[in-house]
């Protein structure tokens, strides 16, 4: 009998070794009839699958399994009640979360055994499964307390002798009958259980057979568990794959710990993959003399993983050589935001930026698109969005080197279920074949302006050949240049040293249509410090006008409109000097070398055209004078001369006259026009309007289609806003007249006007003219104006001069607030907002006073000394003449006997004062200077 039982004990040794090891929980429950439970046995891989010890669920049940609801707690405890009834095997399946948070998977399976003191202990396997069970047998488990009082009616209802005759049963089992069950519980599971399970004997360190496997095995292997009994593993797995699970043996063995790793195995033929974990079972000495082993087959998923590495290698080979950067962009939206999820190697190459850093942020890349060719890359890539077509674009980078490339970008896209877009595409650079092609392009420039300069010089050529008439020469030279050139104008100017002062005259001059001639004669002193540059012999270039170093060229320049000019001096045999002059008016045009180059040759050429014209004039009078017969005839012809000069002077002055009255006539008649049918627009709009108000009060309920036209065209705001746009027109309308006025005046056709106005009428339509550049802006808040008008009577003045004045001191206002508004943020501006004063009063000496202050940046004392200096401005260049207030100086000083007077201080505003008379006073006929008040 020892025997019996120490050979047990012996088996339920082997046994617990192998429930310690093995990937799933056995556990004992046992039921009292009370209602009281306990777990009297939990196998210690709980740790592994539940996060918890043993002993921690033995001392708190519920940890094993809570449910979420009444509901599956009901259905928890009619499954037990069935299963303690019929004594059937219980199985369950539901989700449960770890202390870490992980979320596992769980079955159970239990099998009953009724006692004798009516006690029933469930033995069961809970295993973890690799996904979510089915809907019907998934249940989620809580913190709830497992409510076991159905139980306990159960138990109530079992009846006495069935229980007495157990406790009989129990009375008679021997010692060796329960480590017999025991063994058969444990032997149930090890047979059961649906993974590889396996034992290895340790001889020593160099020798292993195997002690047999569970059907699972046999079921793989196709080998009984008593086939392989007692063999190497070499003898089983042949050479090759003995030895390689032997060296794993060895190293758990050397290890003494669970050695966990994943094999390959070539068996009879076929090739699999298990994760294996082999568990060392120690004796009393601490020596390893058993390793159970378990495994789990993951064959299917190695050989995804394998044929996926592989497949990786190859697109990584392939994108690796493929000339270019390929990319996936995943775009999120329309407007274009989102991440690039692959970038191949080379793109370190084209950017000079790891392809890690554009990954992260695709802005990297962004970036270094080239300014002028952003929005042609953000259209195209809209374009392709809105038609579904492949993109193709091309555009420059600028690396952060400094280098700019040449990209030629190209990919399809495809539209995710959420709206997102997928990019697939590859980036090259064609930087090598812009530059041939730039070469190409700047060859075949040269040759087509070597063929210009060639066509050109023959022209003039042919005309020393052909015609002595410096006139005809000197007309064709300027009219071929224009053309070739492009540019706005080309004339050619003679110094006169004989007048004084000396003069420049316009000779020939080519312009383009749409411009008018200008003066024919410049006073030599006019035209400092161009005159000396140019009698010096030097030439001038000027690609932009407003950029000139010199300020006098530069506000002369400006002046005549010209934004670039170049001027060649010539010199003539006879001592003459002349200039030949290009100038752009509609742009800035850059002269390049080569065209300085060929206009220097043509200047060769005209110089020897124009002496050989001269000297056959030349010629031509001194013969003309030898033939003169009489020194009468010669002064006859100096009379004639001087006579000619005389009359070409009158006709300029008169044709300049004629000018500006053609032009006043020019602009009076459709200004009239416009002024004389305001009225009737006028009259015409209050008959409508009186007419929809009578629908209105006579059709109270207009149709709906009426009602969603009144409201789409907002009929209150036209009444509202349509005078005031006919006021501002007939307002615009008279200015217009007011300055065909000054032209008249300039050409003698009509006098002078006083006329009584509104002040505050004139202030309010100035404003109005000044309302876009007052109201509110995107980088700042509406400028303010505060208007403190005072009583004033009707105001006689030249009130479209005096309406100039004001626009320009309102214009200036504005300029200075705004200047002071740079470099503030709009919070700053928002709480010191910018500010125009606008204050009338009738004074006692009969002046009416305007004055008008700003908040603006102000000026120092010097610069206060000098606005009222003609061509003075202290704004930016080509941002203002000047003139504006020196003429608004004249005009209140001059033409009304009044005063303009400044008060300013830095960084607190200015402020200007007007005063003028109530009336004008009339200048007496006949006497200068002298002047009398109006009675």
């Amino acid at each position: 009998m020892t025997s019996i039982i120490r050979q047990g004990e012996q088996n339920q040794a082997d046994l617990q070794q192998i429930s310690n090891y093995l990937p799933a929980v056995i556990y004992q429950f046992l039921l009292h009839p009370d209602g009281s439970h306990e777990y009297l046995y939990i196998s210690p891989s709980c740790q592994q699958i539940y996060e918890r010890e043993p002993d921690e669920i033995q001392r708190n049940s519920t940890l094993m399994w809570t449910l979420n609801d009444h509901q599956q707690q009901q259905s928890l405890i009619q499954s037990l009640l069935s299963s303690a009834q019929n004594l059937t095997s219980w199985q369950r399946q539901w989700q449960y979360q770890t202390p870490s948070g992980k979320i596992k998977f769980l079955s159970a399976i239990a099998h009953p055994r009724l006692q004798g003191n009516g006690d029933i202990i469930w033995d069961g396997l809970i295993i973890e499964n690799p996904g979510p069970p089915s809907h019907q047998d998934f249940y989620r488990f809580s913190s709830k307390d497992f409510d076991i009082e159905s139980v306990n009616r159960f138990h109530d209802q079992q009846s006495t002798p069935k229980n007495e005759l157990l406790n009989h049963q129990i009375e008679s089992q021997k010692p060796e009958t329960f480590l017999e069950e025991k063994e058969e519980f444990l032997w149930n599971i090890y047979n059961g259980v649906e993974q590889v399970i396996f034992v290895v004997a340790v001889i020593d360190e160099t020798e292993f057979r195997c002690l047999g496997w569970n059907p699972k095995t046999e079921k793989i292997t196709g080998l009984k568990s008593t086939e392989v009994y007692g063999k190497t593993f070499p003898d089983i797995l042949g050479s090759v794959e003995g030895e390689k699970v032997l060296t794993r043996y060895r190293e758990c063995v050397q290890a003494k710990t669970t050695l966990q790793y994943e094999e390959e195995i070539y068996f009879e033929g076929k090739q699999t993959f298990s994760l294996t974990t082999l568990n060392p079972i120690l004796d009393i000495q601490g020596k390893v003399y058993r390793i159970i082993g378990t495994s789990v087959e993951i064959t299917a998923r190695k050989q995804a993983e394998i044929a996926l590495k592989e497949s990786q290698i190859r697109f990584k080979r392939l994108a690796e050589n493929v000339p270019g950067v390929t990319y996936q962009y995943h775009q999120y939206n329309y407007s274009g935001e989102g991440c690039f999820t692959y970038l191949s190697p080379k793109c370190l190459e084209l950017t000079e930026i790891e392809p890690e850093l554009i990954l992260k942020n695709a802005n990297f890349l962004w970036k270094l698109i080239h300014p002028d060719d952003l929005n042609g890359f953000v259209d195209s890539m809209a374009e392709a969005v809105d038609t579904g077509k492949p993109w193709q674009h091309q555009y420059r980078l600028i690396t952060p080197s400094g280098k700019i490339k040449w990209i030629q970008a190209g990919g399809s896209l495809g539209k995710q279920p959420d709206g997102s877009i997928v990019w697939d595409g590859l980036l090259l650079d064609i930087s090598d074949r812009k530059l041939t092609e730039a070469a190409w392009q700047n060859s075949e420039q040269q040759l087509r302006e070597l063929a210009e300069r060639e066509k050109i010089q023959n022209c003039i050529a042919n005309l020393i050949r052909n015609s002595l008439d410096w006139n005809q020469i000197l007309e064709t030279t300027v009219e071929e240049i224009r053309q070739l050139f492009k540019i706005d104008r080309c004339y050619f100017v003679r110094y006169n040293s004989e007048l004084t002062p000396p003069e420049w005259e316009i000779i020939k001059e080519s312009k383009a249509s749409n411009l008018n001639r200008i003066s024919e004669l410049y006073p030599g002193n006019a035209l400092h410090p161009i005159s000396e540059i140019v009698l010096q012999g030097n030439l001038i270039q000027i690609d932009q006008v407003i950029t000139c170093d010199i300020p006098e060229i530069r506000n002369f320049l400006t002046i005549l409109e010209i934004e670039s000019i170049l001027i060649f001096p010539l010199q003539i045999q006879s001592g003459e000097i002349g200039a030949l002059v290009l100038a752009h008016c509609q742009e800035t045009r850059p002269w390049t070398s080569q065209e300085v180059e060929l206009l220097k040759a043509v200047i060769n050429q005209l110089e020897i055209a124009i002496n050989q014209a001269k000297l056959y004039k030349e010629s031509q009078e001194s013969a003309w004078v030898a033939t003169a017969k009489t020194q009468e005839l010669e002064q006859t012809l100096a009379q004639l001369q001087q006579a000619q000069i005389q009359l070409v002077q009158s006709e300029k002055m008169s044709s300049l006259g004629q000018i500006v009255a053609g032009i006043a006539h020019e602009i009076n008649n459709p200004v009239s026009f416009i002024f004389g049918n305001l009225t009737y627009a006028q009259k015409y709009f209050d008959e409508l309007l009186s007419l929809i108000e009578l629908y209105q009060q006579h059709s109270p309920h207009p149709h709906p289609e009426i009602v969603n036209k009144l409201e789409e065209v907002e009929l209150d705001f036209i009444t509202e806003d349509l005078p005031r746009l006919l006021n501002s027109m007939k307002t615009g309308a008279e200015r217009i007249r007011d300055i065909v006025k000054s032209l008249r005046i300039f050409s003698r056709l009509d006098e002078a006007e006083l006329k009584d106005i509104d002040l505050h009428e004139t202030l309010d339509s100035t404003l109005m003219l000044l309302e876009s550049r007052l109201k509110e802006q995107p980088h700042h808040p509406a400028i303010q104006v505060i208007k403190q008008y005072g009583i004033l009577p009707r105001v006689e003045c030249y009130a479209g001069e005096l309406n100039q004045v004001l626009m320009n001191l309102l214009t200036n206002a504005i300029d200075a607030v705004e200047q002071r508004n740079k470099g503030r943020s709009l919070e700053d501006i928002i709480a010191d907002p910018g500010i125009i004063w606008i204050r009338t009063l009738f004074t006692d000496s009969q002046q009416v006073q305007i004055r008008i202050a700003d908040n603006g940046i102000g000026m120092t004392s010097e610069i206060l000394s000098k606005i009222f200096d003609p061509f003075f401005t202290t704004k930016d260049v080509g941002s203002g003449t000047g003139l504006g207030l020196s003429t608004s100086y004249k005009i209140i000083v001059e033409k009304h006997q009044g005063q303009l007077t400044c008060i300013s201080e830095v960084g607190l505003g200015t402020e200007f004062v007007v005063e003028i008379p109530k009336q004008q006073a009339i200048r007496e006929e006949g006497t200068e200077g002298k002047i009398r008040n109006r009675e």
